[in-house]
């Protein structure tokens, strides 16, 4: 069975039954059909592996078009400039990886918003061959720091 959605990301339900997942107005869900029946063990495709924004060193900027989840790698000293493409409410959560080789810094641009009532103190020390889970979520205007996790 095939239902025809606006072009988002294609799904398929077991065993092979395969759906567009998004929203279009001019399509109706046959009366004899619920929700729960055409999406029934589905399973989205196309989100496993997160974005591989590759080596980083200096100042970068990762790009929330790329979605909201991304992966690098720190070569040197960082400073990671606020993402582009945010839209309000949004968030961008990043594995940092550090693959210099010793023990590196991490510094984040001062139009990033950090916390006041938290632990985070920067710069940080980021451990030669440890990963970093971090963040960010804007809210309209600015980015802000929601977490950094790290030492794994």
């Amino acid at each position: 069975m095939s239902k025809n959605f606006s072009s988002f990301t294609t799904v398929t339900s077991p065993p092979s039954s395969t759906y567009l997942v998004g929203y279009n107005p001019s399509t109706v869900i046959e009366t004899k059909q619920t929700i729960s029946d055409v999406f029934n063990n589905v399973s989205i495709t196309g989100y496993n592996s997160p974005y591989n924004a590759g080596s980083v060193a200096g100042a970068f900027t990762l790009n929330r078009s790329n979605g909201s989840f991304q992966t690098l790698t720190a070569t040197a000293t960082l400073t990671a400039n606020p993402p582009t493409n945010g839209f309000t409410g949004s968030t961008l959560r990043f594995w940092l990886t550090n693959g210099s080789g010793g023990d590196t810094t991490f510094h984040m641009a001062s139009s990033i918003l950090i916390p006041t009532d938290s632990g985070f103190t920067w710069p940080k020390t980021i451990t030669s061959g440890k990963l970093y889970n971090v963040a960010l979520q804007y809210n309209g205007s600015a980015w802000m720091l929601n977490s950094l996790v790290g030492g794994y």
